[in-house]
């Protein structure tokens, strides 16, 4: 269930980005408001996915390629909000899926749906 469910959400989060994620990377804009809100509710789904299953990361499958474009998305997206708590957020999480931990990356994918409410919040 983790694999296939955390694939369909990785493609809809990615989906969300107005410009795909290496258009962000490139151009290195921030996204809107609307963005900011379908981006948290896409990382809320997955957080209950990963909550819910006992299946683990292991190298070279689909999860961690999709777990990989979700974690360079989540990058290109703070690297053009520049929020401090985000980026921390993002290193703790890029962290646990270098070590292929499915219960600290659910951890850290809640610190980074923290950063994303709270820039929706200052920022909308």
């Amino acid at each position: 269930m983790l694999l296939k469910g955390v694939a369909v959400l990785v493609f809809l989060f990615l989906s969300f980005l107005p410009f795909g994620s290496s258009a962000l990377a490139l151009k290195a804009e921030l996204p809107d408001c609307d963005d900011l809100k379908k981006i948290s509710q896409a990382l809320e789904q997955l957080s209950k996915v990963f909550e819910t299953s006992s299946d683990k990361i292991t190298e070279g499958d689909e999860l961690d390629k999709s777990l990989g474009e979700l974690i360079d998305a989540l990058g290109a997206i703070a690297k053009a909000e520049r929020d401090s708590s985000l980026n921390k957020a993002l290193i703790t999480l890029t962290e646990a899926y270098n070590n292929m931990d499915a219960d600290k990356f659910s951890v850290c994918l809640k610190e980074i749906i923290t950063a994303f409410d709270r820039i929706y919040r200052r920022d909308c």
